[in-house]
């Protein structure tokens, strides 16, 4: 009888599919940059308070202050789809690194207000473009809740280590001047250390994107029919809109309570340790008892606290206000960053978180500022941010239904 030919050579070879692990010094790499990009949100009140002292602002002017960096961080993150692809990110983070540092280093020389939000706005868009190719780097990692979560603590961490420098070594000695320059001093340091380390551009490209083909006549809309993410990027807007409000005027909030400086400045460093902890707290819980529980669970603590601000008087009130609506936030924004690269299989709507939170942060100041001006107390603004967080929680709760049938 003639042989039968072997089963392993008729057998065709079937290689598995590869499975995307991001090596963890790019997360290290990303969380530091991106924490240099975010430190002056984290520690805008001092930032304010200082702004306000040299020139004298009024509560309107303030919020014009933080919006327009914020403005600035805006215009590069909203159009971040139009560049994010085409330019090595390294490239990108070494030229906005440049142009922050220098930018906030003319901070301090600058003489009046118009041109100190004129170069706040410069300096804004460089430290969005910080921001925006690290969120892009985080988006990619295969345990995204755990990811942002980390990369939440340590723009948290430097925070509170910039902060303490702040408040011990600067402000009493150099004041608006020495701040900034401190500032442009991190922000260098945090950018040559992380520029190694990140990526040139995209490790994978997704598959939507990979096999995209125009679209046909009468086909659905691709916004139309992904809306699950532009749902939880609309969400993270309107709920982040109403953290900066709150945010920017932390320190002008203290005389209402009868809570000194050094008070206020105590008051803050908590609230950036829990914000810390919030994000560790996230980044090690995960998806454990699923997403919407936790992010629900965050948002009703920061709702309690702005309650509690509204309501209560004295130091106690004002730590317990701004420790809960300021310092727990960082948790549900882990689950909001997450569920939204989750539900973002085309990939083109979470490289626009940046945008909706610089957008909604440079609002809400502004908001904040005209509601404080026609009234009399700062209670339009707890009720601000109390509707923002409302409805961001509703948008999420769907989102998080959605994923959990398994449906994009």
């Amino acid at each position: 009888m003639p042989a039968r030919p072997a089963r392993d050579k008729a057998r065709p070879t079937i290689e598995r599919p590869k499975v995307f692990r991001q090596p963890k010094a790019v997360l290290v790499s990303a969380t530091v940059v991106s924490a240099a990009a975010a430190m002056l949100f984290n520690l805008m009140p001092a930032l304010l308070a200082a702004v306000a002292v040299r020139f004298g602002l009024s509560d309107g002017q303030i919020g014009a202050v933080g919006s327009s960096y914020l403005m600035g961080f805006a215009i590069v993150a909203c159009t971040s789809n139009l560049w994010i692809d085409r330019f090595n990110w390294r490239h990108i983070v070494a030229s906005a690194a440049a142009v922050s540092v220098t930018a906030l280093a003319a901070c301090a020389i600058v003489n009046s207000l118009w041109a100190l939000l004129a170069v706040l706005t410069i300096v804004g868009c460089g430290l969005g473009s910080l921001y925006t190719v690290c969120t892009a780097v985080v988006s990619e990692n295969h345990r995204p809740d755990q990811a942002f979560g980390i990369k939440l603590a340590g723009e948290v961490a430097l925070a509170i280590v910039a902060l303490f420098i702040l408040t011990t070594f600067v402000i009493d000695r150099w004041g608006f001047s020495g701040v900034v320059m401190t500032f442009s001093g991190i922000t260098a340091l945090a950018a040559l250390y992380g520029l190694r380390g990140l990526p040139v551009g995209r490790e994978f490209t997704p598959p939507e994107k990979r096999f995209a083909m125009a679209r046909r006549d009468g086909e659905t809309s691709p916004i139309l029919r992904d809306w699950a993410p532009w749902l939880g990027l609309s969400a993270l807007f309107v709920s982040f809109a109403g953290v900066a409000a709150l945010w920017a005027f932390v320190s002008q909030l203290a005389p209402t309570f009868g809570v000194s400086t050094e008070e206020a400045d105590g008051v803050l460093t908590t609230a950036l340790i829990v914000s810390g902890v919030a994000g560790v707290a996230a980044a090690f819980l995960g998806d454990r008892v699923g997403r919407a529980t936790p992010l629900a669970f965050g948002m009703a603590l920061a709702i309690a606290g702005v309650a509690t601000l509204g309501l209560g008087k004295g130091l106690s009130a004002y730590f317990i206000g701004v420790v809960l609506a300021g310092g727990c936030w960082n948790f549900p924004l882990a689950y909001q960053m997450g569920m939204i690269a989750s539900a973002d299989g085309r990939g083109n709507v979470a490289v626009l978180m940046p945008a909706a939170i610089a957008v909604g942060g440079a609002l809400g100041p502004v908001i904040a500022g005209s509601l404080i001006a026609t009234a009399n107390g700062y209670m339009p603004l707890y009720a601000f941010f109390a509707v923002a967080a409302t409805v961001g929680l509703a948008a999420f709760v769907v989102l998080g239904r959605r994923l959990a049938s398994g449906e994009r």
